[in-house]
């Protein structure tokens, strides 16, 4: 082989182990089983967030633990988070189960309407419409999954976790 060929395949080589690199990357970033704490342990307070009957208070929920999902309405994998929240809520009435219409996905009332297609139930629809909001809560991808201690810190925190995971955060929030 020339050099010109060795340089080339080397080239290639490296190419597809940088393109392995970020694939592995992407996964780890998005996966659910990636969960881990905010970090912040300051309690999380009323945001901006309007429910279909008026202002939502996160600091009102104090006292259990809370599950917030960052959706929008229509979203496909979200419908899963949804539909989770739906199942853990029949099992664990004293947590709260609050999902966010992220902007881009319409009202509370949009919102609550997807999740009633779902038949979902046990669920509060609010929505927001400042990205500051999302950037507050460090939210860069749809079906993000936070999990409040009944002191409304953040606690845990993962993208499209399976029902398990939401549920095992939430049982831990509540010892």
């Amino acid at each position: 082989m020339t050099t010109r060929g060795r340089s080339l395949l080397a080239g290639l080589i490296l190419s597809g182990a940088v393109v392995a690199a970020l694939i592995v990357f992407a996964i780890n970033r998005d996966s659910g089983t990636a969960a881990s704490p905010a970090g912040d342990s300051s309690p999380v307070t009323n945001r901006g967030f309007e429910s279909e009957s008026g202002p939502l208070s996160l600091t009102s929920l104090r006292g259990q633990p809370v599950a917030l999902a960052f959706v929008q309405a229509g979203c496909g994998s979200c419908a899963a988070s949804l539909k989770a929240f739906s199942n853990i809520a029949a099992k664990m009435p004293d947590a709260h189960f609050v999902a966010l219409n992220m902007p881009g996905g319409g009202s509370a009332a949009a919102l609550a309407d997807f999740t009633d297609s779902l038949g979902a139930t046990g669920i509060t629809s609010a929505a927001y419409s400042s990205n500051d909001i999302s950037k507050q809560f460090d939210i860069t991808s749809l079906d993000t999954i936070l999990v409040l201690d009944a002191d409304g810190k953040i606690v845990w925190r993962a993208v499209r976790p399976t029902q398990a995971d939401i549920e095992q955060a939430l049982q831990a929030a509540s010892a």
